[in-house]
């Protein structure tokens, strides 16, 4: 994975959607391309705060639609081929972030 140009963290109490929105939103400011999103700690006035990590790279063709999905309990490559032929999502990531203040693992597509 290339190293990002962007980093931008995402309060860990949001909902699935919400947390795709900002990544949208992440993307569209400057024409950034999500790369990869993962859960995160830092310590603040002897306080851990839990947040996500979405990471981005400068590039023009970001991704216009994002999809953020929990595969549950499906095969992850029958997972990615389903969404691919659903609609030519295309996978970005996977791995547990924060939703709702809960780990959740969730697969990360674009289009």
């Amino acid at each position: 994975m290339p190293e990002p140009d962007k980093i931008v963290k995402i309060d860990s109490n949001l909902t699935l959607d919400e947390i795709k929105d900002n990544c949208v939103a992440a993307q569209e400011k400057g024409g950034f391309r999500l790369i990869g999103i993962k859960n995160a700690t830092m310590s603040e006035g002897g306080l851990v705060l839990n947040f996500n990590q979405a990471e981005f790279v400068g590039d023009a063709g970001f991704f216009a639609e994002l999809l953020f999905a929990e595969p549950g309990a499906t095969d992850p490559e029958q997972f990615k081929q389903q969404k691919k032929n659903q609609g030519g999502w295309n996978h970005i990531c996977s791995g547990s972030i924060w939703v709702q203040d809960q780990i959740k693992n969730v697969m990360v597509f674009g289009k």
